[in-house]
């Protein structure tokens, strides 16, 4: 390969990414159930089918299609779960766990700050009653959907009586991510003179599997506010003054 291929390469790789779904979306399911995984391609241009690969704890697996699907889930198949194309390197991994306990708690397998989390408590048979416990970190929490405030990791578990016998779930580690990077703010120019347009942009990106997303900007100086949440992610003026000299940023 010379020097101008793979540059091509090189290219055409950074442009292509790829995450894996799953379907359900629950990182832990029982033993005898359906999972369908689904390798999602971000930026790419091809224009023909794609060969796929996949790979469960970093051994490459049979299939090339952009979906595969486990029809009856065995404690061997947990683990965590890749994705690639030719054109596009390993995905992160997704991580699948398949239990013969009697009660599992099921969660979301990618959690970011603002969404809501909807946990899971589920029996193996039908002879769990309906009442349900969820703990967080210890402590009970009621068991509906809420929205998550903040980054950081949190253990949760469940209980469940059966036939009048409580069973508890094992914990699991919910960690919840960031939605975009640390917002950089940008100037036209590093040197504005008294009467030039000037521009401030935010600049940040979201997380992959929250894309679209649409952020809101709001603006700052010597923390006051300049200009109001919105989705435009830069703040201009036509003339620039000594009175917009200060210390500014965005939320």
């Amino acid at each position: 390969m010379d020097r101008k291929q793979w540059l091509f390469y090189f290219v055409s790789e950074a442009e292509v990414l790829t995450y894996v779904t799953l379907d359900p979306d629950w990182r832990i399911i029982f033993r005898g159930e359906k999972m369908s995984f689904t390798c999602n391609v971000v930026h790419s241009t091809r224009k023909t089918d794609q060969k796929f690969y996949w790979y469960k704890d970093n051994q490459q697996i049979k299939g090339n299609q952009q979906k595969f699907q486990i029809e009856s889930a065995k404690i061997k198949n947990s683990g965590n779960y890749q994705c690639k194309t030719m054109a596009s390197n390993r995905s992160e991994p997704v991580s699948l766990a398949v239990s013969e306990d009697w009660v599992i708690l099921q969660v979301p397998s990618y959690i970011y700050e603002g969404d809501r989390l909807t946990t899971n408590c589920r029996g193996w048979d039908t002879l769990f009653s309906n009442e349900v416990k969820t703990y967080m970190d210890g402590h009970i929490i009621e068991n509906m959907g809420y929205y998550m405030d903040k980054t950081g990791t949190r253990e949760y578990t469940c209980k469940r009586k059966r036939i009048l016998i409580p069973y508890t779930s094992k914990p699991i580690s919910v960690l919840i991510h960031e939605l975009f990077t640390v917002p950089i703010l940008q100037l036209t120019s590093s040197l504005i003179r008294e009467g030039d347009e000037m521009t401030l942009t935010c600049v940040t990106t979201l997380a992959l599997r929250r894309r679209t997303k649409q952020l809101q900007f709001a603006f700052y100086r010597n923390e006051q506010k300049i200009q109001e949440f919105s989705v435009n992610d830069n703040c201009r003026f036509s003339s620039a003054g000594l009175e917009h000299s200060g210390n500014i940023h965005v939320k």
